[in-house]
């Protein structure tokens, strides 16, 4: 059974026909086992065979040329290309290949390449790291231990949290839950997809916005929404499970824009305090990409989180640097410092041009550093190349 299918599925069960006849433990049972089977099975099943990609461009910050080969979906293509060249680039869909394949296509094709992406699952990583690979988390996952006091908590929060805090305050903010189905149709088609749509583009995954999966996940859960004054500004929707909190769907409402009035960062800060006079010690707030300067990543380690390998989302990134000699390719990789899985830990691999000072080493720690990195690597090019 394929995607669209158990897409098809969930429509007809979320119908208005049949949404009111079927009742509602029946319609999450199904839902619920629709989700699971495609996050678990259908998804990993899908890396067993990759579309392969040559693209072309001028990398993002030297704005000199890099050619790179993708093998995996186009939507991970799309992501990747901004990573690499920002809007321009172009990109020739070759003939696919199964994994177990892969290395002998690349092998003929690869020649006069600078880098090389493969977007799997976890079980290929060895394969890939034995052909000289990074084996990068497609997701990491980020969590906040809530055992101790408040106060000790907030101590954890960088100073640009604590800033939004003090607006968050300013701006008198409110919350309140909510299970009511209208409420949810408000967030998810006024606050959430706009939003989402805005934030991302053309590299917005079609399973982040897929309607019914998010009512399901509502129906499993609850729904967080922030006000001003008489107006709804923010929500989330999240679940719990045993002593953690797990937060799944976040917006914000982007017209006017109140992210930059910390609408978004009261959804962080309420959600810790309700969770922690609740009684849980722990919070999920979902994955950020491996690339340390990812905006979700960083926006995500103010609050202090810990970041480990997600268990849920199993696919990897293979990443394969062919030319360490290359101007694009060196800027790349300077711009771009990443998360590795290393004896099944994360590891940060950060790029210099030259040996660094110890000031500089602790710069770069206070940058990227989050709890969680087993080890924090900086690596001279000049040494590789």
């Amino acid at each position: 059974m394929t995607y669209s299918k158990l897409d098809k599925i969930l429509q007809i069960l979320y119908s208005d026909r049949l949404c009111y006849r079927v009742p509602s433990f029946i319609k999450i049972i199904i839902s619920g086992f629709i989700y699971w089977s495609k996050l678990l099975i259908l998804s990993r099943i899908t890396h067993f065979y990759v579309d392969i990609y040559i693209v072309k461009g001028n990398e993002k910050y030297s704005k000199t040329n890099l050619t790179a080969i993708y093998c995996g979906k186009k939507e991970t293509l799309i992501y990747l290309c901004d990573l690499l060249y920002g809007n321009q680039y172009e990109y020739k869909k070759l003939r696919g290949s199964f994994i177990s394949n892969l290395s002998r296509k690349l092998n003929k094709i690869s020649q006069d390449m600078d880098i090389i992406f493969v977007k799997t699952d976890k079980l290929f990583a060895p394969l890939l790291r034995r052909k000289g690979f990074f084996i990068l988390p497609e997701w990491i996952r980020m969590s906040l231990d809530i055992s101790r006091p408040l106060n000790y908590i907030y101590d954890g929060f960088k100073k640009s949290a604590k800033e939004d805090i003090r607006k968050i305050k300013k701006y008198g903010y409110t919350y309140e839950f909510s299970t009511n189905l209208e409420k949810f149709e408000f967030f998810y088609h006024k606050i959430y997809l706009p939003y989402i749509l805005r934030r991302h583009g053309k590299r917005t995954i079609e399973s982040a916005v897929n309607y019914y999966e998010i009512r399901n996940l509502f129906e499993r859960g609850k729904l967080m929404l922030v006000k001003m004054g008489e107006r709804y500004v923010s929500g989330l929707i999240f679940r719990t499970e045993g002593d953690t909190a797990i937060a799944l769907y976040t917006g914000v409402l982007s017209n006017p824009d109140y992210l930059s009035k910390a609408a978004g960062s009261a959804l962080y800060y309420f959600f810790i305090e309700w969770a922690k006079k609740q009684g849980f010690i722990k919070i999920k707030f979902g994955g950020a990409r491996p690339f340390l300067n990812d905006g979700t990543f960083q926006y995500k380690k103010k609050w202090g989180m810990k970041i480990s390998i997600s268990r849920m989302m199993p696919g990897i990134f293979g990443l394969k640097i062919c030319n360490y000699e290359s101007k694009a390719t060196q800027s790349f990789l300077l711009h771009n410092p990443f998360l590795c899985i290393d004896k099944n830990r994360l590891k940060a691999m950060i790029f210099s041009h030259r040996k660094i000072s110890d000031e500089e080493s602790q710069k770069l720690r206070k940058k990227y550093y989050a709890p969680g990195m087993s080890d924090f690597e900086i690596v001279h090019l000049d040494k590789l190349s």
